[in-house]
């Protein structure tokens, strides 16, 4: 039932849109609703990005057997409309036609007109991308964290966005995603701290921005990788002048998506590679230290031994330097975009060192 305001504020008329509430007629009234609020949603994070998207309309299959406790987008085209589908209830679980399935599925039709409206390139590539940007507008348009609650009874969810999660968190596409929208989710908690109501419009512009340049005319567009947040950083840079950096690194590298600068082999993080790192390095190997990672693995080798102090020692004797970046500040060049040697694992930058370099 919906109540809605059609002239003075003393007069109301009552929409009845469910009288006789069954599964089915709830989910598809369900259905509409929260397309409806999720359109109109979207429309309102295009106009404050200043975006020209023509957000169309979605069409909506509720009760659909064939998907299984599940719900799905069928991509728009330039020409044909979006399909988001849900499933009935079943023994499992819950009907999928309700508030955050239904946002979720939306986020992906968000990020795909955005895609249209620049050029209608390859949008299929990127898949964690997509469930991340796809969860944190549901995220932003609840106000809550939890997709799916209940979904397989009181008390399940099938994601969280609170905790941090590592990215790369595995090989399921949408527990990667997750690392994504936890860090928008973070990012959106710390603005809220700090600038309260100013803080919500600059995370929603910041994500919207992140998804327009993400999702444009680049073919293919590219997969998500350690870098995220250096992206979210730059924007932040073009339209705030920098204001907001500090914030961007804190939400986005505990979830391993921003890559910190350091110097190859300053282990005591003071700016300067020499003899007091070699006893550093032995410290962290003995455990008296927290290890301070990539700058203490002289070698860049993603492990930090005698064999790292054997490097800082003799290139002070001639021998070979360590590994990039130094002399300089810089960030590792390894990513899942851009691996290592067969034989390196991929960096977690969460652990690297907090050293003198900008970030």
């Amino acid at each position: 039932m919906l109540d809605t305001e059609t002239g003075p504020a003393t007069t109301f008329f009552t929409l009845r849109l469910n009288p006789n509430p069954t599964e089915f007629t709830t989910s598809q009234i369900n259905a509409f609703v929260w397309i409806v609020k999720s359109r109109n949603f979207a429309n309102s994070l295009y106009l404050a990005s200043g975006l020209n998207v023509p957000n169309r309309g979605v069409n909506a299959h509720v009760n659909d057997p064939e998907k299984n406790c599940g719900a799905s987008h069928i991509q728009a085209t330039p020409v044909l409309r979006a399909t988001l589908r849900f499933s009935p209830a079943d023994e499992v679980c819950v009907n999928r036609a309700y508030a955050t399935p239904v946002a979720h599925e939306f986020g992906h039709h968000f990020t795909r007109e955005v895609n249209i409206a620049n050029g209608d390139q390859d949008w299929g590539t990127p898949l964690a991308k997509k469930e991340g940007t796809a969860d944190f507008f549901c995220a932003l348009l609840t106000g809550q964290p939890i997709i799916a609650p209940d979904y397989m009874g009181q008390g399940t969810f099938l994601r969280d966005l609170g905790p941090d999660v590592v990215f790369p968190s595995g090989a399921e596409i949408h527990g990667i995603g997750l690392a994504l929208a936890g860090s928008f989710w973070d990012l959106r908690t710390n603005l809220v701290n700090e600038f309260g109501g100013l803080g919500e419009t600059l995370a929603k512009d910041l994500y919207t921005n992140y998804v327009d340049g993400e999702f444009s005319n680049m073919s293919p567009p590219a997969e998500l990788d350690e870098r995220a947040g250096e992206r979210v950083v730059e924007i932040d840079q073009t339209r705030y002048a920098g204001a907001h950096k500090q914030q961007i690194i804190d939400a986005f590298l505990p979830h391993n998506l921003y890559r910190l600068n350091f110097i190859r082999g300053d282990c005591n993080g003071d700016g300067d590679v020499n003899i007091s790192d070699v006893t550093m390095i032995g410290l962290v190997i003995n455990g008296q230290v927290p290890d301070r990672y990539d700058a203490c693995d002289a070698e860049g080798d993603d492990d930090v031994d005698s064999d790292d102090q054997a490097r800082v020692f003799n290139w002070f004797s001639g021998g070979p330097e360590p590994a990039y970046p130094f002399p300089g500040c810089g960030r590792d060049p390894f990513s899942v975009l851009n691996p290592p040697p067969p034989a390196l694992p991929i960096k977690d930058f969460t652990t690297c060192l907090q050293s003198p370099c900008p970030n």
